[in-house]
């Protein structure tokens, strides 16, 4: 089989929500920060979100969280928070989820 672009999640859950956690296939997203990553990813690559996200993969109760390098010297991971609405800011389910 070919295939372009191989992405590897892992599945877990809030409570009995799901988030799917990206941890490898995305490259790091440029941007001094989380939230400029968060609008370069908004504008330039938000097909990775809805394939993630959506049917048939996702669905409607879905919450998704990208693993990227920290922005900061005090951070382990930067964590770009996706759902089927968009690129949310911050998400308590994605967080508890990564």
């Amino acid at each position: 089989m070919r295939t372009g672009k191989v992405l590897h999640c892992v599945e877990s859950h809030t409570e009995g929500m799901p988030t799917r956690v990206v941890v490898g296939g995305v490259a790091p997203i440029p941007g001094d920060t989380m939230e400029a990553r968060r609008q370069w990813f908004m504008a330039n690559a938000d097909a990775v979100r809805t394939l993630l996200m959506h049917e048939p993969r996702g669905h409607s109760a879905m919450s998704g969280a990208i693993l990227q390098p920290a922005t900061r010297p005090d951070a382990d991971w930067g964590v770009l928070y996706i759902e089927v609405t968009g690129c949310l800011p911050m998400c308590g389910h994605g967080t508890i989820g990564v």
